[in-house]
């Protein structure tokens, strides 16, 4: 699993002819620890990559594991994640104890991927995906 990449591990490997903007995205390699990577697959990784391009570098890193941890949680069958259980499930996908809170100031702050038409929310103590907010 190790070395995969949302544009393409050949397309990584051999090297872009053009580099492009998000080829400077890199996804965090605790996701990709061995004792992780059961549940994540090529298509969460693209998935979470593809959102996390939306926000600033500086936001892209604890995104990586808020937006891994909510795939998860919905690849599991739940619709959200409490936010009591947030710590949990970022370690889960192998966040840094240290590097937790950058999360939780992310989601108090009126933040680029959470809020109205945007692609997280949160109501009700828990934040999902916009898709599973009914």
């Amino acid at each position: 699993m190790h070395g995969l990449f949302p544009l393409g591990a050949a397309r990584r490997r051999l090297g872009p002819l053009v580099q492009l903007p998000e080829d400077q995205i890199e996804i965090p390699p605790e996701i990709l620890a061995d004792e992780i990577v059961a549940e994540i697959d090529e298509q969460l990784l693209w998935q979470s990559w593809e959102v996390t391009r939306l926000v600033p570098p500086e936001m892209r890193r604890p995104y990586s594991f808020l937006l891994a941890a909510l795939l998860v949680a919905e690849r599991r069958g739940s619709t959200r994640i409490a936010l009591e259980g947030l710590e949990r499930a970022l370690a889960e996908v192998g966040m840094p104890e240290a590097e937790r809170p950058k999360v939780r100031a992310l989601l108090e702050a009126e933040s680029v991927l959470v809020g109205e038409r945007r692609p997280l929310a949160i109501d009700g103590g828990a934040i999902y995906t916009r898709k599973n907010l009914v």
